[in-house]
């Protein structure tokens, strides 16, 4: 699927700079502009399953980069009410 964040052994080990990078990419091509696969912002879809992955991430980089992220997604998709739902959701669950 959209990232290999669920497939690390130890959550807790630091991310590698080709990790690191990986993951900078994949939010970069997600957030410039609207989502082209609207499937993935249907409920349960994968991108919410990625964003839980880097928003539960305990190294800060990922942490930051998934809330930039969700910021992002929020303002290029405003017509998405489903992804808004989600991150309230989110805030309230964590």
């Amino acid at each position: 699927q959209f990232g290999s964040g669920d497939k690390r052994h130890n959550r807790e080990e630091p991310w590698c700079e080709q990790e690191l990078s990986a993951v900078r990419a994949m939010s970069a091509v997600l957030c410039c502009g609207k989502v082209f696969d609207s499937t993935g912002l249907n409920d349960d879809g994968y991108i919410y399953y990625w964003l839980d992955t880097l928003l539960s991430s305990q190294d800060e980089k990922i942490y930051e980069l998934a809330k930039e992220t969700v910021f992002l997604l929020l303002d290029f998709n405003p017509e998405t009410q489903g992804l808004l739902d989600w991150v309230i959701d989110r805030c309230y669950t964590g």
